[in-house]
């Protein structure tokens, strides 16, 4: 690496200061530097995926000696031929036809070895490749639920599951099959070569001299495809997009009549992903054509050769077959560094995904011991959105590869646009790099914070309600207890400890929340309501259904507590799945009880039936609820009313009434 670094920075810094147009050495350097590049990063990042390869050491082992087995087993053939052709022609006549057909057995018995062989070695490739693929997916899962709420806003529809579902199958498909190949190919073409050579080194050596010429392109051709493999990744990421986003809102999509409208978003979506999948696959296709083409001017040679020369029939059977069983082998290690550099492209991708820290880490020795009290402590707190940590992907490639990136770029910045043209027909196309999250709009006029210097006190067993306009800071407020967001300002404090010193399962477990978008999992309603406290009884179970007023609709269903919900809860009415998630909430039976206008989507029965069940459970809890109405309220301990992320006035609705407009105008509003 130093001799090669040696070599490269004298050039580039040679370039950089006197090469203003583009010469024909610049594009070769860049290209150069382009291989070596992409070379290196694929070998670090598939030295990084061997700690994935681990636990399945032994069967991934025993598949590559299988396969260096059988490549070892390809030269048999051609010497067997030989010889066994040529003893047969001599002696065939004095045989009987029983021992002629038993000697030629031997050819199926070889190909019987060679497909034993073959499927060893492709069943134990495969099989570690799944186990890898499922490795994978669970790992880059279980990395996904760490990250902050903020995270899943901030991300494009359709990333996620690009990132768990797609890229771990390309390395299934492609980065094992690769490095199988590595292994099992070259040994295979070695082997056949020996034995061309020991049949005829003369026509080993005609045959054999047109194939470096073939693989010329293959070094051109690697460049392009890196940027086109990326480029279609991002195209694929935009369809996936559009199916993500048409899913969640098929509602929308079906009230507005935009079926139409949607099938053509889709459709150019795909056809722009096609456009790019047609450009890698013409680079990765024209590659084993063109090995193969040279490698038949050499076994046409090599006839001529043979027969102007009355070289024996048997020698040329047995060079055919060789230069026949010789041409899959080495179409496919034509193919390997091409293939690298795609796999190489997901590995990048996976590991810059696992690299990537929580931008809110679990502090060290973090609390998380017995049962919360419920006092909650706003200290002087702000919150803004636009200061909040954002995930950024890591880049996770070594510091000389950023280095080598970097000079290839300044070269080609260095060159005016005419040039660059030219400088892509060599290196591939350059799209602008995309990121895979949302990107901040430009130019925007700047937001007023969530919440500014908010102070106040949640004391336990007392119920307590926010009220104001939509963007007051109510929302805010119930992510900071739950700490989806860290305070850009300012401390929150459960029981007198800080938010951030706490084990977030934990204070997570101490809060049941019910909101006003109910969320129901595609399973029954007993689930739905377990997901509360896994470890409860199905009495308990029924108990909170009782409790939430559910459990009389739920009997009169025909499967009761076994009835499936349907995709988000489809199946039920919105008050049945409202009621569903408030039973899910006692359940849990935490000492802190979120609640984001829980009687919204119920009927005013139900509604007040749920309200004297909330009050009821609200007995030494802290309850916070969002009101959005106020006729609900009314009987809080305290209400804090809330405008532009500040506390404005707190107190009973008896006395806002007198001393707070704004409560007053809320007021108003509502009653008339």
């Amino acid at each position: 690496m130093a001799v090669v670094q040696e070599v490269i920075q004298p050039a580039t810094a040679n370039l950089s200061s006197k090469v203003r147009k583009p010469s024909i050495f610049t594009r070769i350097l860049i290209v150069f530097l382009d291989n070596y590049a992409m070379l290196r990063s694929a070998l670090h990042y598939y030295k990084r995926l061997g700690i994935f390869l681990k636990p399945h050491m032994v069967p991934w082992v025993a598949g590559i000696i299988f396969g260096v087995l059988f490549g070892a087993w390809a030269p048999v053939l051609v010497v067997g031929i030989k010889k066994g052709v040529g003893w047969m022609r001599e002696t065939g006549s004095e045989l009987p036809l029983w021992e002629l057909i038993l000697v030629s057995l031997a050819i199926p018995g070889y190909f019987l070895i060679r497909g034993i062989l073959g499927f060893a070695n492709s069943y134990l490739i495969s099989s570690v490749g799944f186990k890898l693929l499922c490795d994978l997916r669970i790992r880059l899962f279980e990395h996904m639920q760490q990250f902050p709420l903020g995270f899943f806003h901030q991300v494009k529809p359709g990333f996620l599951n690009q990132m768990i579902a797609m890229r771990p199958k390309i390395l299934q498909q492609k980065a094992l099959t690769l490095i199988n190949d590595i292994f099992r190919q070259p040994v295979t073409v070695i082997g056949l070569a020996a034995g061309l050579f020991y049949v005829n080194s003369e026509l080993a050596l005609v045959a054999l001299v047109f194939l470096p010429l073939g693989l010329a392109p293959v070094l051109i051709f690697t460049s392009m495809l890196r940027n086109f493999s990326k480029a279609e990744e991002r195209e694929q990421l935009g369809t996936m997009t559009v199916l993500a986003e048409n899913l969640s809102g098929v509602r929308e999509v079906k009230s507005f009549a935009r079926e139409e409208e949607e099938t053509t978003r889709f459709k150019a979506a795909a056809q722009k992903e096609m456009h790019r999948v047609l450009q890698t696959r013409k680079l990765i296709e024209s590659v084993s054509p063109t090995v193969e083409v040279m490698a038949s001017f050499g076994f046409a040679a090599a006839l001529v050769y043979g027969i102007y020369n009355k070289i024996p029939e048997e020698t040329l059977l047995a060079f055919a077959a060789g230069l026949y069983l010789m041409y899959p082998p080495l179409k496919q290690l034509s193919r390997v560094y091409m293939q690298a550099q795609r796999s190489g492209v997901a590995l990048e991708a996976l590991f810059q995904f696992l690299d990537t820290p929580d931008p809110m880490p679990r502090a060290e020795n973090a609390y998380a011991i017995g049962q919360a009290a419920g006092r909650i402590e706003f200290d002087r707190v702000s919150l803004d959105y636009a200061k909040v940590a954002r995930v950024t992907l890591t880049d996770s490639r070594p510091e000389f590869l950023k280095r080598i990136n970097e000079k290839i770029q300044k070269l080609k910045n260095q060159q005016n646009d005419e040039d660059a043209q030219g400088v892509d027909a060599w290196a591939g196309e350059e799209d602008e790099e995309e990121l895979p999250v949302e990107k901040e709009q430009e130019k925007q006029p700047k937001k007023p914070a969530a919440l500014s210097d908010f102070t106040f006190t949640f004391e336990p067993g007392k119920h307590y309600a926010l009220v104001g306009r939509s963007g007051a800071g109510k929302s805010s407020i119930f992510s900071l207890i739950l700490r989806f967001y860290d305070p850009t300002a300012g401390v929150v404090r459960l029981d007198g400890r800080p938010l951030t010193t706490l084990d977030p399962k934990w204070l997570r477990n101490q809060i049941g929340v019910v909101s006003q978008d109910v969320f129901l999992f595609h399973d029954t309603i007993y689930a739905n309501i377990l997901y509360g406290r896994p470890s409860a009884t199905r009495e308990e179970v029924i108990a909170a259904a009782k409790r939430a007023h559910a459990h009389e609709f739920i009997e009169q269903l025909r499967k009761g507590y076994d009835t499936q919900v349907g995709t988000k809860g489809a199946k039920l009415s919105g008050g049945q799945a409202q009621r569903i998630s408030l039973a899910r909430a006692f359940l849990k039976d935490a000492p802190i009880l979120l609640l984001d206008e829980a009687t919204s989507a119920l009927d005013a029965e139900s509604a007040a039936y749920v309200q004297q069940a909330v009050t009821e459970f609200s007995e030494g809890r802290t309850v916070i609820a969002i009101a959005h109405r106020l006729a609900t309220v009314q009987n809080a301990h305290a209400i804090l009313v809330m405008q532009e992320g500040r506390l404005v006035s707190c107190g009973r609705h008896e006395e806002l009434l007198r001393t707070c407009e704004v409560y007053r105008r809320l007021c108003e509003l509502q009653f008339g």
